[in-house]
């Protein structure tokens, strides 16, 4: 066993940034699941009612296909958080980030309007529901971002007037 006096040379150097960095990139991790499952469910369950409501946008592989995009924007954020802290100050992966979750927000309230005429109980406020979560991911992500922009301006040295 470690004696305890030498315990805080075991803790990681920032470890209340690094708790904080893990906890993002499993939140984000949960986040990519929920972009994967709706198509993954739609593409393999034909029976399903998400399925049905993705058969009427007209063109139910785009529809997927921007499922599987918005996934894939947020990817590079999630590589950043879990195993290269140093390059967290790029802001690139926040930003598609960002797009993934409102363009995600945008295709789950076209589908919340597009499964009205099928009269199926709540299921249009089911996918708003979908979609204001995915408002909120993307305003986290976007505080992210703004916050970022502030601290690099915060760090600029102030021009002479």
């Amino acid at each position: 066993m470690i004696h305890p006096r030498y315990w805080p040379q075991l803790l990681p150097l920032n470890q209340d940034r690094t708790e904080v960095r893990i906890l993002s990139a499993v939140l984000t991790g949960f986040f990519i699941c929920h972009l994967m499952e709706p198509a993954l469910y739609a593409a393999t369950v034909d029976e399903s009612i998400l399925a049905r409501v993705v058969d009427l946008s007209g063109y139910p592989p785009a529809v997927l296909f921007v499922f599987f995009a918005c996934a894939a924007a947020v990817v590079p954020h999630f590589v950043s958080l879990l195993c290269m802290p140093r390059f967290l100050n790029c802001r690139l992966p926040r930003v598609l980030a960002c797009y993934g979750a409102l363009v995600a927000a945008l295709l789950w309230f076209y589908l919340a309007n597009l499964a009205l005429p099928l009269d199926a109980g709540p299921l249009s406020y089911i996918y708003a529901g979908r979609a204001l979560m995915n408002l909120f991911v993307g305003a986290v992500f976007g505080f992210s971002l703004n916050s970022q922009q502030l601290r690099e301006l915060l760090h600029v040295p102030s021009s002479p007037t």
